[in-house]
């Protein structure tokens, strides 16, 4: 429990502040935000976490597309979220963009054991049957 609140936390902190500047963002709302930002952060952090979890991509591998099918309805809804509310003149791809960037950088802010347990956390989230945002 204590990494899926660590790994929503890096999560919402990933997101360019966008998703906590809606006040009246409701639950399931926030989730598929969540969604589609694990779709865009997970394969991003396969060379990050490499060194410190050997079997990252391996174990990304196995569970990543099955998690994309699962919650491909929330990943989209937040897509399309995340797309109604760019600044103008910017696109969804540069906002992907910024997301990886934003998580390279909290990631390599953090020590090893923090950097760790964001990958073991994003392995989990992935793996488990709980929902699109772990919650």
């Amino acid at each position: 429990m204590k990494i899926q609140s660590v790994l929503i936390g890096f999560l919402a902190a990933s997101i360019s502040g966008q998703v906590l500047a809606q006040d009246d963002a409701t639950a399931d709302e926030l989730n598929d935000q969540l969604a589609y930002a694990t779709s865009i952060i997970a394969p991003a952090l396969t060379e990050l976490c490499m060194p410190l979890v050997p079997t990252y991509p391996t174990e990304l591998d196995a569970s990543f597309q099955e998690w994309l099918t699962r919650n491909r309805e929330s990943i989209d809804r937040g897509k399309q979220m995340e797309i109604s509310h760019l600044w103008p003149g910017k696109t969804i791809g540069e906002f992907e963009q910024l997301t990886i960037e934003a998580t390279r950088d909290s990631f390599n802010a953090g020590t090893d054991d923090q950097r760790r347990e964001r990958c073991n956390g994003t392995l989990m989230l992935l793996s488990s049957d709980a929902g699109a945002g772990g919650v």
